[in-house]
């Protein structure tokens, strides 16, 4: 699968490391041309008023971006936990002009049924530039979860791609330590350990030490 484009879709910084980290570096390592793009800012809920937060955020995506391979960083700097108010057009114009511009064959983002309205809103983004007569190197989208009771009492994801990320967990483990203000103690599911433990269960559902799972809701087979 060397040399293919890889675009990596997230709504907040983090979201990129908890749901797809690990192959995101399993790409970059493979040769493949890895870009992610962020969505919101992602700090102005949980530290209002505080500028300094938001700047420290969008260091932290550049030197993760960096640390797992990615060619290139974009970033919209949507208003956190607002995307569900923000113009929709204006979502899915960013979205598709950087599809536009790296030419995916590969789409990560997040599950459509996650219980999160941004998280739900970078799904439909996505999958509007992932329009196979829109986009004609696309040919799969896969969609990651970022916790584990993500969809809460809604359809929950059925996981039927892995990834197998054995030689890019500890990258991902060391991504996620960046992100300082989102990690918790164990048990929560933001902990590194608990992490590390969701990897060596999805790896184990499909006989790998570690992986992640994704939903493939589009696929196109090309000549």
């Amino acid at each position: 699968m060397a040399g293919r484009s890889v675009l990596v879709i997230a709504a907040h910084p983090d979201d990129e490391v908890i749901g797809a980290g690990g192959t995101i570096a399993a790409h970059a390592a493979a040769g493949d041309s890895v870009y992610i793009a962020i969505l919101t800012e992602g700090a102005s809920v949980q530290f209002p008023g505080d500028v300094g937060k938001v700047a420290l955020k969008k260091r932290q995506a550049e030197e993760v971006a960096e640390m797992l391979g990615a060619r290139e960083l974009f970033t919209a700097d949507f208003p956190d936990q607002r995307l569900d108010v923000t113009p929709r057009l204006e979502v899915n114009r960013f979205v598709e002009a950087i599809a536009r511009k790296v030419g995916p064959n590969i789409i990560y983002t997040h599950h459509f049924a996650e219980l999160n309205a941004d998280h739900r809103v970078a799904y439909e983004a996505a999958a509007v530039a992932a329009r196979p007569f829109s986009l004609p190197s696309f040919e799969r989208l896969l969609c990651y979860t970022v916790d584990a009771l993500t969809h809460a009492g809604h359809t929950p994801p059925r996981f039927n791609y892995y990834s197998d990320i054995t030689g890019t967990l500890e990258l991902k483990l060391r991504a996620m330590r960046v992100y300082e203000t989102e990690l918790r103690d164990y048990p929560h599911p933001r902990s590194l350990e608990a992490l590390r433990h969701a990897a060596s269960s999805a790896g184990a559902a499909v006989g790998l030490r570690a992986a992640e799972a994704f939903e493939s809701v589009l696929e196109v087979r090309r000549g």
